[in-house]
């Protein structure tokens, strides 16, 4: 038979080890469930911006100049915060956006139209001959709470009208059709 004392310190000895054991597994499982709701959370925030149709004014705003319209419609759950825009041509010409002040918000579900006007348009076209020319637009967001920073990036070619009028087809090149977790960026250019 054994001391009573060490059979006292074995059975305290062994309740500590369950016991730090069960502390060990209730911490991951109360990490798991954080994470968990840290990500419905997320969720329930998060914005999707989604673009739709380029086109390409009827009455552009003086001559030379190529007015496009886009629509981005944000159908994600929660508000887009745009904070950056970026129009760039293949040629290196930086245009600006027009009827989109930054930063600004996008409701969810509303979509909303925006301009670029491409000033040099004629002398794009003539460098380029008879190709498209270029165009990358960047949008980099937030969700309303700035907990993640996103950029979408689609791409468009502008093409001439060969029978004479500077006034071609307008398509997109690329979309941008990731899901909004993969748009995740560190935030800022």
């Amino acid at each position: 038979m054994q001391d009573p004392t060490t059979l006292a310190l074995w059975v305290t000895a062994a309740a500590a080890v369950i016991t730090g054991f069960a502390t060990v597994v209730l911490a991951i499982l109360n990490a798991i469930n954080i994470r968990k709701l840290n990500e419905a959370h997320d969720y329930a925030i998060e914005p999707h911006i989604q673009w739709e149709g380029p086109r390409r004014a009827a009455n552009p705003p003086g001559a030379g100049v190529m007015e496009i319209s886009i629509n981005a419609r944000n159908v994600g759950a929660g508000p887009a915060r745009v904070t950056k825009t970026r129009v760039r041509t293949r040629l290196g010409d930086e245009l600006s956006v027009r009827g989109l002040d930054v930063p600004s918000t996008l409701p969810s579900g509303q979509p909303y139209t925006f301009y670029v006007d491409y000033q040099n348009f004629t002398a794009a076209l003539i460098a380029s001959a008879t190709e498209p020319v270029p165009l990358e637009i960047s949008f980099d967001y937030t969700d309303v709470e700035s907990r993640h920073c996103y950029r979408t990036t689609i791409s468009l070619n502008l093409t001439q009208n060969l029978g004479g009028a500077a006034a071609g087809p307008i398509a997109f090149v690329t979309t941008d059709e990731r899901p909004a977790r993969e748009r995740r960026v560190k935030c800022g250019w």
